[in-house]
């Protein structure tokens, strides 16, 4: 079972890679916006991961890793950051450029509106446990803030993050041990609410869609920059 992450991350990133120079998705052409917006994105969560892990409220089980840590972070993490929000964006451009049905722009700026005002709540609820207060608050600060750009993306990513949910599932079951005698990437009881969804912590879900939001919000602000 040695270097399962890595191979998971591998897993994930290897369809979207293969994919990436279908002809009507031409995903390759957004490469340019996309690692720019990958790396804005974790300017925010390695630092967040880094002081997690020294605090212990998660942590990662060296029986399924290389061995090899940046910055006290498993290289298997960092490529998580990549890979995961590849194989995501990548659903987002196959939405769009097969036109799936999505939400009114103005029903899913509603919806964006009422999820930040919803994970501010918790947060404020659960100051005691540091990442549910932390990954909330965060959610709830950048869901309102970006609620106020003119881009209308929502619609769509609401519904390649639905698509992404599936795939989430499995990825995230394995890491947090559904698959595996004890779980990739654990997490302390003290952290979190334990409510878990299978194997997943309720707050990953969340999790997900603030890195995948920032990722998608960065990347069709530097598209419409570029087309200026």
């Amino acid at each position: 079972m040695s270097w399962l992450y890595l191979w998971i991350n591998l897993a994930v990133i290897s369809i979207p890679l293969l994919l990436s120079f279908d002809k009507k998705v031409a995903f390759f052409r957004s490469w340019k916006y996309l690692f720019p917006a990958i790396a804005g994105m974790m300017a925010l969560f390695i630092p967040w991961d880094i002081y997690f892990t020294i605090q212990g409220h998660w942590g990662f089980n060296p029986d399924y890793l290389t061995g090899i840590s940046i910055l006290n972070l498993p290289i298997e993490e960092w490529l998580f950051f990549i890979c995961i929000p590849f194989a995501c964006a990548f659903i987002y451009e196959v939405a769009k450029a097969y036109r799936f049905p999505f939400l009114e722009e103005r029903r899913a700026k509603l919806c964006f509106a009422l999820l930040g005002l919803a994970a501010l709540m918790v947060s404020i609820l659960h100051i005691d446990q540091a990442y549910t207060f932390w990954n909330f608050l965060l959610l709830g600060l950048f869901i309102t803030a970006s609620n106020f750009s003119k881009l209308k993306i929502r619609g769509q990513f609401l519904t390649a993050y639905l698509i992404s949910i599936f795939p989430f599932l499995i990825v995230n079951g394995i890491l947090t041990g559904s698959a595996t005698e004890q779980a990739i990437v654990w997490y302390s009881s003290e952290a979190i609410l334990n409510y878990r969804c299978f194997t997943i912590p309720v707050e990953d879900f969340f999790y997900g869609f603030l890195m995948l939001w920032m990722v998608v919000f960065f990347l069709e602000n530097l598209r419409a920059f570029s087309n200026k």
